[in-house]
Formats: C-alpha cells, structure tokens, sequence
C-alpha cells in the first residue's frame, strides 16, 4: 500500500514540475486507480467469476495503451 502512495504523490509531483505531460500522469493513474479499485473490492475480486476480473484487467490494460499511444504523438502531425 505504502508503495501505491509513494507513486500516487511522485506522480503527482513530476507532473506539476512539468516533468510528466499529463497525458503520461493519467495513463499511470489508471494502473493506481485499478489498484485502488481491488483494495476497494477486494472481496470481489478474491470470489468473482474470472471472466469478470479479466474484463477488469483487459480494459484497464487497453485504456492505458490507448492514453499512451496518444501521449506519444506529436503535437502537430506533419501535413
């Protein structure tokens, strides 16, 4: 848990010294919100179908791909 917080603030913190764009600070706080979401439900997670936890694990798993694959594109497309 103590590792979860320690990244939530370093996080926090390279992206207000703009050394994160925020597009990278959000990709990574999906992996901590999917964290926070089992601890949340742990209960759920540890007694659900599989099926259930591994549409959790591929949707969060593709929202973080689609956030970073935009965070890699340049800001202007050449013409």
């Amino acid at each position: 848990m103590s590792y979860h917080a320690i990244a939530t603030l370093l996080i926090t913190g390279l992206w207000l010294l703009d050394w994160l764009s925020p597009m990278t600070a959000i990709s990574l706080s999906v992996v901590l919100l999917k964290f926070a979401l089992i601890l949340w439900q742990k209960d759920w997670y540890c007694t659900a179908k599989i099926q259930w936890v591994v549409m959790l694990e591929a949707s969060s798993a593709f929202i973080f791909l689609a956030i970073v694959a935009l965070s890699v594109l340049p800001a202007h497309l050449p013409a």
